[in-house]
């Protein structure tokens, strides 16, 4: 409908006179409106009903990167990135709240109870046994079950998990070193060894 103050031709008002949502994909034929037809920002995104307009019913190259406005694929990229940040904060939050439970745990410890090598876990020498050769070792974050444990010393002496004296639990070990039975009687002795527990992650 022309108003009579309008100029024939003209699409002014035109916009303005239909109803939310009265024109979708099936009142509309292929290439009955087509972007001669309508007047520069007659319409917006926010001036169509939600999918009022869908993939199945635009023709081949009715929507190309040419007639989309830089505004709108700027709008896209905005809100893709958001989106993705969003979705990588949330992972890194969950993770920092449940940390992924370790099926294997690696690394040195030296004679004095520090660690030489590896993530994971923390040592200590042990008071008992008058400071030497009791190590405790504690995994963060625990494992899923009690790990098993191979230890190595690294030097003249033997290394051994206590699994069996103090059983292994998910958060903690027991090693003991002592000297090397060469000389026919071993001794607790405080030496550098390499181990690594295993357990099932669930």
């Amino acid at each position: 409908m022309r108003l009579n103050s309008e100029p024939r031709g003209c699409a002014c008002g035109v916009q303005d006179q239909i109803k939310d949502g009265a024109v979708g994909t099936r009142e509309l034929e292929d290439a009955s409106v087509t972007e001669a037809k309508v007047a520069a920002g007659a319409v917006t995104a926010s001036k169509m009903a939600r999918a009022a307009v869908t993939t199945h019913a635009l023709a081949g190259g009715a929507v190309t990167f040419d007639k989309i406005s830089s505004a709108a694929m700027l709008q896209v990229e905005q809100s893709v990135t958001n989106s993705v940040a969003q979705q990588v904060a949330r992972q890194v939050e969950a993770a920092i709240e449940s940390p992924a439970v370790p099926s294997r745990v690696f690394g040195e410890v030296n004679a004095d109870g520090s660690v030489a090598t590896g993530r994971g876990f923390t040592a200590v020498l042990m008071a008992s046994g008058g400071g030497t050769g009791n190590y405790r070792l504690t995994f963060d974050p625990p494992f899923a079950r009690p790990p098993v444990v191979i230890v190595s010393a690294e030097g003249y002496a033997v290394c051994m998990n206590l699994n069996q004296q103090a059983p292994n639990t998910v958060s903690e070990i027991r090693v003991k070193c002592m000297s090397d039975l060469i000389y026919g009687s071993a001794k607790l002795y405080s030496v550098a060894f390499s181990f690594v527990a295993f357990a099932a992650s669930s």
